[in-house]
């Protein structure tokens, strides 16, 4: 990813990636704590998983519905990065192809 804004946006970027990585440690943690076996965990995380990712707006469009975001895990750090990196954004003017030519 070119990051030509700064590198204070590599840091906020790095933070927030930094903290969704503790966020998904606490969550393998919490899942091999609840069941017996490694076999079950995985199994059952990849339904959360699944969950997690069509309630983050992955698949579909979450404004739809409001209250069904906000019980996904990968919701807020998609929202943190996005909004990060487009808030100085004022305007998109060069394609890619134009831009590194």
């Amino acid at each position: 990813v070119y990051y030509a804004r700064g590198f204070i946006l590599y840091l906020t970027m790095g933070l927030v990636l930094g903290l969704s990585a503790i966020t998904a440690t606490a969550y393998g943690l919490f899942l091999s704590s609840f069941f017996e076996t490694v076999t079950m965990a995985t199994e059952c995380a990849a339904i959360f998983d699944l969950l997690f990712l069509i309630f983050n707006g992955a698949y579909f469009n979450v404004d739809s519905i409001p209250y069904l975001k906000y019980l996904s895990l990968f919701f807020y750090s998609n929202e943190a990065l996005m909004y990060n990196f487009w808030i100085n954004v004022d305007e998109i003017g060069k394609s890619i192809i134009e831009f590194y030519s």
